[in-house]
Protein backbone atom coordinates (compact mmCIF):
# COMPACT_ATOMS: atom_id res chain seq x y z
CA UNK A 1 0.00 0.00 0.00
CA UNK A 2 2.03 3.24 -1.18
CA UNK A 3 -1.14 5.77 0.22
CA UNK A 4 -0.58 6.33 3.63
CA UNK A 5 -3.71 7.99 3.68
CA UNK A 6 -5.76 5.20 2.61
CA UNK A 7 -8.86 4.82 5.05
CA UNK A 8 -8.68 1.14 7.39
CA UNK A 9 -12.35 0.75 6.75
CA UNK A 10 -12.08 0.82 3.27
CA UNK A 11 -13.55 -2.60 1.94
CA UNK A 12 -12.36 -2.75 -1.18
CA UNK A 13 -8.70 -1.97 -0.49
CA UNK A 14 -9.10 -4.09 2.16
CA UNK A 15 -10.22 -6.65 -0.63
CA UNK A 16 -7.52 -5.47 -2.88
CA UNK A 17 -4.66 -5.78 -0.66
CA UNK A 18 -5.96 -9.50 0.82
CA UNK A 19 -5.64 -10.79 -2.75
CA UNK A 20 -2.71 -9.40 -3.25
CA UNK A 21 -1.23 -11.08 -0.32
CA UNK A 22 -2.72 -14.82 -1.10
CA UNK A 23 -1.22 -14.01 -5.01
CA UNK A 24 -4.27 -13.85 -6.61
CA UNK A 25 -4.70 -11.08 -9.32
CA UNK A 26 -6.64 -8.25 -7.99
CA UNK A 27 -9.84 -6.67 -9.89
CA UNK A 28 -9.19 -2.83 -10.03
CA UNK A 29 -9.92 -0.56 -7.17
CA UNK A 30 -13.36 2.12 -7.98
CA UNK A 31 -14.19 4.77 -6.67
CA UNK A 32 -14.93 4.67 -3.07
CA UNK A 33 -18.26 3.75 -2.33
CA UNK A 34 -21.00 5.78 -0.55
CA UNK A 35 -21.20 5.92 3.19
CA UNK A 36 -24.42 4.55 4.42
CA UNK A 37 -25.60 7.24 7.30
CA UNK A 38 -25.94 5.00 10.99
CA UNK A 39 -29.78 4.74 11.56
CA UNK A 40 -30.90 4.63 15.36
CA UNK A 41 -34.39 2.56 15.87
CA UNK A 42 -34.53 3.82 19.58
CA UNK A 43 -38.36 3.19 20.19
CA UNK A 44 -40.28 6.04 21.17
CA UNK A 45 -40.32 6.51 24.89
CA UNK A 46 -43.60 7.11 26.59
CA UNK A 47 -44.35 8.49 29.88
CA UNK A 48 -46.49 5.76 32.01
CA UNK A 49 -49.47 7.27 34.35
CA UNK A 50 -49.37 5.99 37.84
CA UNK A 51 -52.54 4.11 38.34
CA UNK A 52 -54.83 5.67 40.44
CA UNK A 53 -56.16 3.05 43.20
CA UNK A 54 -59.95 1.84 43.01
CA UNK A 55 -62.72 4.15 43.76
CA UNK A 56 -63.78 3.20 47.35
CA UNK A 57 -60.99 1.05 48.24
CA UNK A 58 -60.27 0.31 51.97
CA UNK A 59 -56.56 1.32 52.61
CA UNK A 60 -54.81 -1.57 53.45
CA UNK A 61 -53.85 -2.78 56.83
CA UNK A 62 -51.08 -4.57 57.11
CA UNK A 63 -51.69 -8.11 59.05
CA UNK A 64 -48.53 -9.21 61.63
CA UNK A 65 -47.16 -12.77 60.64
CA UNK A 66 -45.48 -14.52 62.85
CA UNK A 67 -43.05 -16.46 59.94
CA UNK A 68 -42.18 -16.13 56.37
CA UNK A 69 -43.97 -19.27 55.14
CA UNK A 70 -47.07 -18.13 56.91
CA UNK A 71 -46.73 -14.84 55.24
CA UNK A 72 -45.74 -16.76 51.75
CA UNK A 73 -48.78 -19.09 52.02
CA UNK A 74 -51.30 -15.97 52.24
CA UNK A 75 -49.33 -14.56 49.75
CA UNK A 76 -50.04 -17.64 47.78
CA UNK A 77 -53.54 -18.16 48.38
CA UNK A 78 -53.77 -13.74 47.18
CA UNK A 79 -52.46 -14.01 44.34
CA UNK A 80 -53.79 -17.94 43.04
CA UNK A 81 -49.43 -18.55 42.49
CA UNK A 82 -48.15 -22.32 42.66
CA UNK A 83 -45.04 -20.84 44.62
CA UNK A 84 -43.67 -18.28 46.30
CA UNK A 85 -40.06 -17.60 48.27
CA UNK A 86 -37.75 -14.61 49.37
CA UNK A 87 -34.77 -13.59 48.18
CA UNK A 88 -32.43 -11.28 51.00
CA UNK A 89 -30.17 -9.02 49.85
CA UNK A 90 -27.18 -11.18 48.99
CA UNK A 91 -28.95 -13.30 47.05
CA UNK A 92 -29.73 -16.17 49.00
CA UNK A 93 -33.37 -17.79 49.06
CA UNK A 94 -34.45 -17.57 52.50
CA UNK A 95 -38.03 -18.73 51.97
CA UNK A 96 -39.95 -20.75 49.88
CA UNK A 97 -43.55 -22.51 49.95
CA UNK A 98 -45.46 -24.25 46.95
CA UNK A 99 -44.42 -25.97 44.32
CA UNK A 100 -40.75 -24.54 44.27
CA UNK A 101 -38.12 -25.65 46.86
CA UNK A 102 -34.74 -25.66 48.08
CA UNK A 103 -32.24 -25.45 45.08
CA UNK A 104 -34.83 -24.73 42.54
CA UNK A 105 -35.98 -21.54 44.56
CA UNK A 106 -32.55 -20.28 44.78
CA UNK A 107 -31.70 -20.76 41.14
CA UNK A 108 -35.06 -19.13 39.87
CA UNK A 109 -34.42 -16.67 42.63
CA UNK A 110 -30.82 -15.82 41.78
CA UNK A 111 -32.13 -15.67 38.07
CA UNK A 112 -34.69 -13.22 38.82
CA UNK A 113 -32.67 -10.81 41.35
CA UNK A 114 -30.35 -10.39 37.76
CA UNK A 115 -33.30 -10.04 35.59
CA UNK A 116 -33.92 -7.19 37.94
CA UNK A 117 -30.99 -5.68 38.11
CA UNK A 118 -30.68 -6.02 34.52
CA UNK A 119 -33.75 -4.27 34.51
CA UNK A 120 -32.93 -0.79 36.67
CA UNK A 121 -30.15 -0.57 33.76
CA UNK A 122 -32.86 0.13 30.78
CA UNK A 123 -34.79 3.28 30.33
CA UNK A 124 -34.51 4.91 33.68
CA UNK A 125 -31.24 5.08 34.99
CA UNK A 126 -31.03 5.80 38.97
CA UNK A 127 -34.77 4.48 39.06
CA UNK A 128 -34.67 1.32 40.31
CA UNK A 129 -37.43 -1.48 39.07
CA UNK A 130 -39.94 -2.49 41.42
CA UNK A 131 -41.24 -5.75 39.87
CA UNK A 132 -40.91 -7.83 36.81
CA UNK A 133 -42.60 -10.13 35.31
CA UNK A 134 -41.85 -13.09 33.33
CA UNK A 135 -44.33 -14.86 30.96
CA UNK A 136 -43.43 -18.76 29.79
CA UNK A 137 -45.15 -20.83 27.90
CA UNK A 138 -47.37 -22.60 30.80
CA UNK A 139 -46.53 -20.03 33.80
CA UNK A 140 -45.52 -16.72 34.59
CA UNK A 141 -42.44 -15.57 37.05
CA UNK A 142 -43.23 -12.52 39.00
CA UNK A 143 -40.92 -10.57 41.27
CA UNK A 144 -41.14 -7.99 43.60
CA UNK A 145 -38.53 -5.70 45.31
CA UNK A 146 -39.02 -4.39 49.24
CA UNK A 147 -36.51 -2.33 50.87
CA UNK A 148 -36.34 -3.30 54.59
CA UNK A 149 -33.69 -0.19 55.57
CA UNK A 150 -31.78 1.83 52.66
CA UNK A 151 -29.96 -0.45 50.58
CA UNK A 152 -31.85 -3.51 52.20
CA UNK A 153 -33.65 -4.93 49.30
CA UNK A 154 -35.95 -8.20 49.91
CA UNK A 155 -37.34 -9.85 46.60
CA UNK A 156 -40.30 -11.81 46.58
CA UNK A 157 -41.16 -14.03 43.90
CA UNK A 158 -44.17 -16.21 42.49
CA UNK A 159 -44.98 -18.60 39.77
CA UNK A 160 -48.17 -18.98 38.61
CA UNK A 161 -50.12 -18.91 35.87
CA UNK A 162 -50.58 -15.10 35.36
CA UNK A 163 -49.06 -12.10 36.46
CA UNK A 164 -50.57 -10.75 39.68
CA UNK A 165 -52.61 -7.53 39.62
CA UNK A 166 -51.44 -4.43 40.75
CA UNK A 167 -53.27 -4.40 43.75
CA UNK A 168 -52.20 -7.68 44.37
CA UNK A 169 -48.35 -6.98 44.27
CA UNK A 170 -49.53 -3.60 46.38
CA UNK A 171 -50.59 -5.94 49.21
CA UNK A 172 -47.83 -8.22 49.19
CA UNK A 173 -45.41 -5.51 49.55
CA UNK A 174 -47.04 -3.64 52.11
CA UNK A 175 -47.07 -6.89 54.14
CA UNK A 176 -43.52 -8.24 53.70
CA UNK A 177 -42.18 -4.24 54.16
CA UNK A 178 -44.05 -4.24 57.96
CA UNK A 179 -43.40 -7.90 58.71
CA UNK A 180 -39.55 -7.53 57.77
CA UNK A 181 -38.50 -6.19 60.95
CA UNK A 182 -39.61 -9.45 63.11
CA UNK A 183 -39.50 -11.91 61.10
Amino acid sequence: MSNRAASSSDLDLARVLSQRLVGRAAPAVGPPTAVVPFVSFAAARVALEPESPQPGAAPLQAQRFESLDELLQWAIELTSSSAAFVMDPEGFAIATRGTLLGEDAQAVGAQLMVTMAEADRAEHPGTPALAVAVDYASSTLTGLRVERDAGQVFTIGFVAGHTPSRQQRAAVCAHLAHNLGHL
